[in-house]
């Protein structure tokens, strides 16, 4: 009888490490945090030691969101959060508490970095307890009402509130599309972007439909193609990239935001366009910043591959904000921020990284978009 036992002790055993190495399996995952990975190589033994690390640390980190969570209005305490997050997971091998109580703006694009970093920690973390990233919910009902269309809570385990319903006019409200993730060029998916945009924010002529299609493909080739032509400082599945996006028909608006764990688009320009931007820079005797290096990856069509293509997505997405009613294109890279609005550009660097690349694209316009050229 005891021998059954063990035989069956053992085959869980050996059914458990299958399921976390299977976890850990990627071209990509070399990473620093190797105190779970020489675990998992130790057998049985280190399965149990790695209980033991969990049970040391339990108790939960908590991770405080600021009021203003938005990269706009407050960059720096919403980077913050996100990188308490990391290195509380990460780092210091710990479960993790998201505290949304105090959050009053929850910006979809800030929202969707906290996303993907939460991602990113649960194919990193070997967790053999119970949720390793659990969430409150925020005061506003509305607030609950985005997180849950956004899928937010799905994705951490934590049940929806169906006792908080929607009291605004269906057409009076944004719609927020729940995130997805990809590690390939989707048209379809880009396909479907434009379609529900051309439904619930302005309708567009097939030649517009497929401008606007097009510049959301070359975002999703330039996560997939250049973003990570190397192994990073921080974990990351190669090629992927996370979306989310919202309508809003009342306001005739759009936002579509992407976003990619990679080593950031001043590492991926092709070397003549940095030569270029810092010859031009150096006349005032300063270095150029990474802002410098998104900017012009914005006008420049090869890349560090030598692929002819980057820029035209994002000189389409600047020609809906100048012929638009109203539109900004902002991407952050690394510590770069650039921000585009009708003929107007802003240029900066900040303290903190994101440790990627997001682009967010709003355009809003009160009634159709018709392109007449293709």
């Amino acid at each position: 009888m005891q021998r059954v036992v063990g035989i069956r002790r053992a085959k869980l055993v050996a059914m458990q490490l299958a399921k976390e190495r299977g976890r850990l399996r990627s071209r990509n995952r070399k990473f620093r945090y190797s105190e779970a990975r020489s675990a998992m190589h130790a057998g049985p033994a280190g399965v149990s030691r790695q209980r033991r690390l969990i049970r040391k640390s339990r108790s939960r980190a908590p991770i405080y969101l600021p009021r203003v969570f938005s990269l706009r209005e407050n960059y720096t305490e919403t980077v913050t959060s996100v990188l308490q997050l990391r290195n509380a997971v990460l780092v210091e091998n710990r479960p993790a508490m998201i505290h949304f109580d105090s959050v009053e703006v929850l910006e979809p694009a800030a929202t969707l970095l906290l996303s993907a970093e939460i991602r990113r920690c649960k194919e990193y973390r070997i967790h053999l307890g119970n949720v390793l990233i659990n969430g409150t919910y925020p005061d506003d009902p509305n607030l609950v009402l985005q997180l849950q269309e956004m899928g937010f809570y799905r994705m951490i385990g934590v049940p929806d509130r169906p006792d908080i319903e929607d009291d605004r006019e269906e057409d009076n409200r944004p719609r927020y599309l729940k995130f997805f993730t990809f590690d390939t060029v989707e048209a379809e998916a880009a396909a479907l972007l434009t379609n529900l945009i051309s439904v619930g924010a302005f309708a567009m002529n097939d030649q517009t439909k497929r401008r606007m299609t097009g510049a959301v493909k070359e975002a999703m080739g330039n996560a997939v193609e250049h973003a990570y032509p190397r192994i990073g400082d921080l974990p990351a599945e190669p090629s992927r990239w996370y979306c989310t996006a919202y309508v809003n028909p009342a306001a005739g608006e759009m936002m579509i935001g992407l976003l990619d764990h990679g080593v950031g688009v001043p590492e991926t320009l092709d070397p003549t366009a940095i030569e270029v931007v810092k010859s031009l820079i150096t006349r005032w005797s300063w270095s150029p910043g990474d802002g410098h290096m998104i900017a012009a990856a914005t006008e420049i069509y090869r890349t560090s591959t030598g692929q002819s293509g980057r820029g035209r997505g994002f000189r389409d997405m600047k020609r809906f904000i100048d012929e638009c009613d109203d539109g900004e294109l902002r991407v952050l890279s690394n510590r770069g921020a650039y921000h585009y609005v009708r003929g107007m550009e802003q240029i900066a660097d900040e303290e903190l990284s994101i440790g990627g690349t997001l682009i967010e694209w709003r355009v809003r316009h009160g009634q159709a978009v018709d392109f007449e050229d293709a």
